[in-house]
């Protein structure tokens, strides 16, 4: 946005700064409406990357357990730490998205409702496997026992996460698609 300033004969004797100042404020504060406003969208966008980054580090992580590959276990691990990580902004957007949401005709809260209380535990859960997954990672080459403990835990906590993800995914949906809630939702 541009600040429309004129200039008379003898000159524009107003404070420019202060013009300026106010037009980018007005600019910003739009900008953060607008994107308050488009959350639901982003909700929608990133809560992709967990409910398959989770299931992508399992294969990752047996690969190299098939392979004996220590190099590849860790990128599992890492995998698993970056995806946690990633879906942080998806549970934060979570409640803005809901703020859309019950704004619109049709959409039931107590769905809203469902979905929110499996997100919470899928969020605990998962950062679980993100401390473990980390743990595991900072082990390898110093205490290669403890480190392939932590593997296996990783494992067995990704298992839970992924099907608690996809639980979420599948709440989520619901609130939008009645053509996947089950006969007695409808």
């Amino acid at each position: 946005m541009i600040p429309n300033l004129s200039f008379g004969r003898e000159g524009y004797h107003g404070n420019v700064g202060a013009v300026l100042i106010t037009q980018f404020t007005n600019a910003k504060s739009e900008m953060t409406r607008e994107a308050l406003m488009n959350a639901a969208h982003a909700h929608l966008i990133m809560n992709h990357l967990p409910v398959m980054g989770v299931p992508f580090g399992i294969l990752v992580v047996l690969y190299g357990m098939w392979r004996k590959s220590d190099e590849v276990k860790k990128l599992g691990l890492l995998v698993f730490t970056l995806t946690v990580l990633a879906g942080a902004p998806v549970y934060l957007t979570g409640s803005f998205a809901r703020d859309q949401m019950e704004k619109l005709p049709g959409i039931s809260a107590g769905l809203i409702d469902s979905h929110q209380d499996a997100a919470l535990v899928s969020v605990i859960c998962a950062a679980g496997l993100g401390i473990v997954a980390l743990a595991g990672l900072f082990m390898y080459g110093r205490k290669p026992r403890l480190a392939r403990t932590l593997l296996w835990a990783s494992l067995a906590i990704a298992l839970a996460v992924s099907g608690l993800f996809a639980r979420t995914a599948n709440l989520g949906g619901q609130i939008r698609h009645p053509e996947i809630r089950s006969t007695s939702e409808k």
